[in-house]
């Protein structure tokens, strides 16, 4: 049996957009669990479901990202396998559309980086 939850990002939702919220999460949820049916592993359908969220400009990710007070966009993402501790993680990126799949990628190349 599989389970995926979401969770929208940190700050305030408008309430006016619940509908819309609910919606994304339940769309994001449902691309994993449809990774997973078609046999994926678990970081190929976390990595579908981030990239549902990244997508959509409702999110604090991705295209819809706080810019910095210089009016950039800088994204962070990581990429986790419980049962090995083992992760994979960007951070301050720029111009790249799905920064979950270049942290996914760094996973799964077992890359040390820095730590």
């Amino acid at each position: 049996m599989s389970f995926v939850a979401v969770h929208l990002g940190a700050g305030s939702l408008s309430s006016s957009k619940r509908q819309s919220y609910s919606q994304l999460a339940a769309e994001a949820c449902s691309r994993a669990m449809q990774a997973l049916k078609a046999g994926a592993d678990s970081r190929a359908a976390v990595t579908e479901c981030m990239s549902c969220l990244e997508d959509d400009e409702l999110t604090n990710a991705g295209v819809g990202a706080n810019l910095t007070v210089e009016g950039t966009v800088e994204l962070d993402a990581s990429v986790m396998c419980g049962a090995s501790g083992a992760f994979g993680g960007v951070a301050g990126v720029t111009r790249l559309r799905n920064p979950c799949a270049v942290a996914a990628a760094v996973l799964a190349q077992g890359s040390r980086g820095i730590g």
